[in-house]
């Protein structure tokens, strides 16, 4: 079924909540750029900072920050588990939405004592659904969660600024093309999405420009999938003030 308007229109927004700047942190200035160009120069002792500043009780993130940001503090913990301890025992000065955040990231990244963190992080009955998912759910790597939804483009989003790992951008590209319908082009939100955000995210990081370019050129790749991609790359270079920074930039590493 071709997807209607007011789904077409969530997906564009959805997209471009993480093209430029990074999802929730839109608001936020400077560290706009924190998020989105972290894995270049990773910085870990930032990390706590960085998030104290993209929410606070009186001025608390997105509601639909959690996959996106989560997924981003998960890479983060997943080499830096220390962080946790700092970042939950600020629990007090944030919202729900923030402690949800922290929660996803420490179940995903396994941190050691995870089961005490969502405690200290969710507390209170109302809650207790939700710690018993986190706590005894078995998260499934990053990668491989199936993209049924925008979301889940958030997640891969988040998984790719904090770490630089391509692996996440051809989770993306990989939900790219269209079917035909009556002689015309039917898309799905989540289709539509990854067009947007590939196209506006390879315009300012040259490794996910390169990363889509070496994608177009896979024999296997299916013609619609392809049609679209090169479509995406078209629009990515074309785009004024695109690409900032070179692969040869400060911390660029190709990683698998």
């Amino acid at each position: 079924m071709r997807v209607r308007v007011r789904v077409l229109f969530l997906a564009m927004v959805l997209a471009v909540l993480w093209a430029v700047p990074a999802g929730a942190a839109a608001k936020k200035g400077a560290d706009d750029e924190f998020i989105t160009y972290y894995y270049r120069s990773p910085d870990p002792k930032k990390v706590p900072g960085g998030f104290d500043r993209l929410d606070s009780l009186s001025s608390p993130m997105s509601s639909n920050s959690g996959w996106g940001l989560g997924s981003f503090l998960a890479e983060v913990f997943a080499k830096h588990p220390e962080l946790a301890d700092q970042m939950v025992a600020a629990r007090d000065r944030h919202s729900g939405e923030w402690r949800y955040t922290v929660a996803i990231a420490v179940t995903h990244a396994r941190v050691p004592g995870k089961n005490e963190y969502v405690d200290k992080l969710l507390p209170g009955a109302n809650l207790a659904q939700v710690r018993k998912e986190l706590q005894e759910g078995k998260p499934v790597p990053l990668a491989k969660i199936p993209v049924t939804d925008p979301g889940i483009l958030d997640a891969l989003w988040g998984g790719f600024f904090a770490s630089g790992k391509v692996t996440y951008v051809r989770r993306i590209i990989s939900t790219l093309g269209y079917s035909m319908e009556k002689g015309k082009k039917a898309v799905t939100a989540v289709q539509i999405a990854a067009e947007w955000s590939l196209a506006a995210n390879a315009a300012r990081h040259p490794l996910v420009l390169e990363t889509c370019k070496k994608a177009a050129q896979v024999k296997s790749m299916p013609e619609d999938r392809r049609e679209v991609l090169l479509a995406v790359i078209s629009k990515a270079e074309k785009e004024p003030g695109g690409a900032q920074y070179s692969l040869s930039g400060p911390g660029e590493k190709r990683k698998k």
